[in-house]
């Protein structure tokens, strides 16, 4: 990747109110340690990483999370994007700091997400039917219709402000995207269940936390009057996205990112192809699919002769579709689904139709209660 230029991002995009500059001393002696959540170390490319670490701010006691490199591009590019964005569903950056030593050394101090990632979620919902195996005849317990839409709705709204600048809270009907010369189009290029977090909203204890909040008709109070929401929705680790004023954002000949979560236009991203991943983890979400939909597509064909991995290309996307979402869920949630997959890139949704889409959506089916509002069980998700 080329090098990120700090002041052009920052002339673009602006820096947030309130939000402090980039430090070029450690400030590590301002918190506290509490707990490794990686160790970093390793080899190759992250034999820099230092670890990531949950720390506690020594005067407000706030925690977070803090991802420690020594001279690392990726993480100079995930503080100067993270620096400059700010969306509730965005994960949100509270300080940073880059020294001016030889090697540099870098830190990024970012809210602690402390319901766990959507790989975690996936990750129980299977571990917990290979241990508890349905009853013949019966399904095995599945994701609720009213959480993937949630979620799907979450990286919507990501998604439509780091391609459009559309901002939370921003309703108007059509959309209005910013021109790509007040907001040149961000792409992430590294969206997968691994890099989506959830973090319980202020003041949810842990019985709240399981349970939608719709606000339905008042005749109802069983339904209505329950303070209970689903956690906050965040899209994390921005190391590798770029934005439209840099030289990479143009054609690529070699993959960046996670292959088994790229689109049909593998190695190529755009934001239609980012639309693409999210309707594919939805719909994994759907079929409990921890590896993306290609887990069900075909293997490699025996007359496949190309140097290229199989799930590497195109082909191996065909398909995928037409796998559908299962009985279990509508066929309003199947139909967006399925028009966001399409395999020809101009015909999908850019992500402000696809909120519109998914507003409009759930309106129907949960304003009207055409499917049930489901809490969550509470082996679901991963805390603290």
């Amino acid at each position: 990747m080329p090098e990120i230029d700090p002041h052009r991002i920052e002339r673009t995009y602006g820096r947030p109110e309130g939000r402090p500059k980039i430090s070029t001393r450690n400030l590590e002696r301002f918190f506290v340690k509490e707990k490794t959540l990686d160790e970093g170390g390793g080899r190759g490319a992250g034999a820099l990483n230092q670890g990531v670490y949950l720390v506690k701010h020594r005067k407000s006691s706030v925690r977070c999370v803090y991802k420690k490199i020594v001279d690392d591009e990726t993480l100079e590019r995930e503080i100067l994007f993270l620096q400059a964005l700010r969306h509730p569903n965005i994960v949100k950056y509270i300080d940073a700091f880059i020294t001016e030593d030889t090697p540099k050394e870098l830190g990024l101090y970012m809210e602690f997400c402390d319901c766990g990632s959507l790989q975690d979620l996936l990750d129980k919902y299977v571990s917990h039917n290979k241990a508890h195996p349905p009853p013949r005849g019966n399904p095995p317990a599945l994701i609720p219709e009213s959480f993937i839409w949630h979620v799907f709705h979450s990286m919507a709204n990501a998604l439509q402000y780091i391609h459009h600048g559309i901002r939370a809270g921003d309703h108007r009907d059509p959309p209005q995207p910013l021109s790509p010369h007040e907001w040149p189009i961000i792409l992430h290029r590294d969206i997968k269940p691994d890099n989506i977090f959830f973090r319980a909203e202020p003041g949810q204890n842990d019985n709240a936390l399981f349970y939608p909040h719709w606000p339905l008709n008042r005749s109802n109070p069983t339904r209505t009057d329950r303070p209970y929401s689903y956690p906050k929705v965040v899209l994390a680790d921005f190391g590798i996205a770029t934005a439209k004023h840099e030289r990479d954002f143009e054609k690529i000949s070699q993959i960046v990112g996670t292959s088994i979560w790229q689109p049909p236009e593998i190695p190529e991203w755009t934001a239609r192809g980012e639309v693409w991943v999210i309707a594919a983890i939805a719909l994994s979400m759907c079929r409990l699919l921890r590896h993306g939909p290609l887990e069900l597509q075909p293997e490699q064909p025996a007359d496949y002769n190309r140097t290229t991995p199989w799930k590497e290309t195109a082909d191996a996307r065909k398909g995928i579709r037409d796998l559908g979402t299962g009985p279990a869920y509508s066929q309003e949630m199947d139909d967006l689904i399925w028009k966001c997959l399409r395999f020809t890139m101009g015909k999908r949704p850019l992500s402000y139709n696809l909120v519109v889409m998914i507003r409009d959506a759930e309106k129907e089916l949960l304003g009207e209660q055409q499917i049930p509002l489901e809490p969550l069980p509470q082996w679901a998700f991963k805390r603290g």
